[in-house]
């Protein structure tokens, strides 16, 4: 079997999957993967853009939103906040919460997460929604899955400076806190593992 069918069969695959996580609809929620490089230093574009309607924010890196009429959740890309019983994890919320306060936001993205979350970048009122989170301090760059020097370069800054929870002496990782609580954690969906 050529690639070419190989990649049909897979796309077909996926699709049926994709439209059994979450209610999905095949009405341009989602798509593949892009095709090319994958972790690498080239990104592929995002595959879909949409304004979407604020009804919610569900934590630092969680919101809810209508789409079409339909309820979406939203998970920020390449950034991670700390979580609710986490220090600094209800500032994370408020923060985020003030910065989606106009209600209508612009989503970027390329997948759903296994929990069915788009995964994307945020712009609220045309401020970026993720280098403001980590720019206050309010959010760790997501290195597992960022590699966005522009963000990286704003944490150094944001820690240098004491922002946020970089104020704390220690501020823990929200991807270590989820690890050494993981059984009193069952069933997040904070992670985007």
């Amino acid at each position: 079997m050529d690639r070419l069918k190989i990649y049909t069969a897979l796309l077909a695959i996926w699709l049926v999957l994709a439209g059994a996580v979450g209610g999905v609809e095949a009405r341009g929620l989602t798509s593949p993967p892009a095709v090319g490089e994958v972790g690498g230093a080239r990104a592929s574009p995002p595959a879909h853009s949409a304004s979407i309607q604020v009804t919610g924010v569900s934590d630092g890196d969680t919101f809810y939103g209508l789409l079409d009429g339909q309820s979406v959740r939203v998970r920020l890309a390449d950034v991670d906040t700390p979580e609710k019983r986490q220090d600094y994890g209800r500032k994370a919320e408020q923060a985020l919460r003030a910065l989606l306060a106009r209600g209508e936001v612009v989503v970027h993205w390329r997948k759903l997460d296994r929990y069915g979350r788009i995964v994307g970048r945020v712009t609220a009122g045309g401020l970026d929604v993720q280098g403001n989170l980590v720019r206050e301090g309010w959010a760790w760059v997501y290195v597992a899955y960022s590699r966005d020097p522009g963000l990286q370069a704003m944490e150094r800054e944001a820690r240098l400076a004491r922002r946020g929870l970089w104020a704390g002496n220690h501020p823990v990782p929200p991807w270590a806190w989820r690890k050494q609580h993981r059984d009193e954690n069952a069933g997040s969906e904070s992670a985007y593992d």
